[in-house]
């Protein structure tokens, strides 16, 4: 019984990439987290300090619930 080398290697790829993007969105390096954080001290505009704001709560409520980090603020830009 020949084995498809094409299908298990697909299928490999396939859960790869899907286990780095869940990743990518759930482990947010300490060094953008501190960028975050000075970003939102920094930053003297209202909207891009909001937007900031939203982002850096986004983050703390995915580590609390152990999901991904949501990136849409809700606004326009």
């Amino acid at each position: 019984m020949a084995i498809d080398t094409t299908t298990n290697l697909q299928q490999t790829v396939e859960d790869a990439s899907a286990h780095l993007y869940v990743w990518a969105l759930k482990d947010i390096p300490q060094d953008l987290r501190d960028a975050l954080a000075e970003a939102v001290e920094t930053e003297t505009h209202k909207v891009g300090k909001r937007i900031l704001e939203t982002i850096n709560t986004n983050v703390s409520v995915a580590d609390v619930c152990k999901n991904m980090v949501c990136k849409d603020t809700g606004l326009a830009v």
